[in-house]
């Protein structure tokens, strides 16, 4: 009996933008509908092993997209191109090359210029007028909270403490560094 391999290469990087377009089925009314398709840009980060940059993107990720008020769900939605955001949108980190994605469901294939348009313009504004600082203790609040509760998301503490560390100790990082942030 041989044992699997436990690593692998580094991902492949690039220096220039990749587009995918992908077609998959739909039925007769969805096709009709012309708003079947979706639209998500998304950026290679870090290696998950590092906390402090899971961290970083995990507050991102809150102040960007959590609620109704946050810059880019308000943008993407108040876009009208659209029907809901992307449940891809988000910090990735279950993998070891993480990566941040932002887009929408439900739009008109051709929109994807414009969709791609609103979310960088978002993006340039929210570095250019900063993040308010009230938001930035909400999300850290969030987590902390988050971290603390002992009932939450329907899973049993220990179990909720494994899959705080789980993803950065699988490839390679330190699991207790990952629980640090309480």
């Amino acid at each position: 009996k041989a044992d699997p391999p436990s690593s692998f290469g580094e991902e492949v990087r690039s220096n220039s933008p990749i587009s995918k377009s992908f077609d998959f089925p739909a039925s007769s009314e969805d096709v009709a509908s012309g708003n079947k398709s979706y639209y998500t840009l998304s950026w290679p980060l870090e290696k998950v092993t590092d906390p402090v940059h899971v961290l970083t993107f995990t507050l991102i990720e809150i102040i960007l997209l959590d609620h109704a008020a946050s810059p880019m769900r308000k943008a993407l939605l108040d876009s009208g191109l659209g029907k809901a955001v992307s449940s891809s949108s988000g910090f990735e980190k279950s993998i070891r090359d993480t990566f941040f994605s932002l887009g929408l469901d439900e739009i008109k294939k051709e929109d994807s210029n414009k969709i791609e348009k609103v979310i960088l313009d978002t993006l340039e504004e929210v570095v250019s007028n900063s993040i308010n600082q009230q938001d930035i203790d909400s999300a850290i609040h969030q987590i902390e909270l988050s971290n603390l509760e002992v009932t939450g998301g329907g899973w049993p503490h220990g179990l909720n403490l494994l899959f705080r560390f789980y993803d950065s100790w699988m490839h390679g990082g330190d699991a207790v560094s990952s629980l640090s942030f309480t």
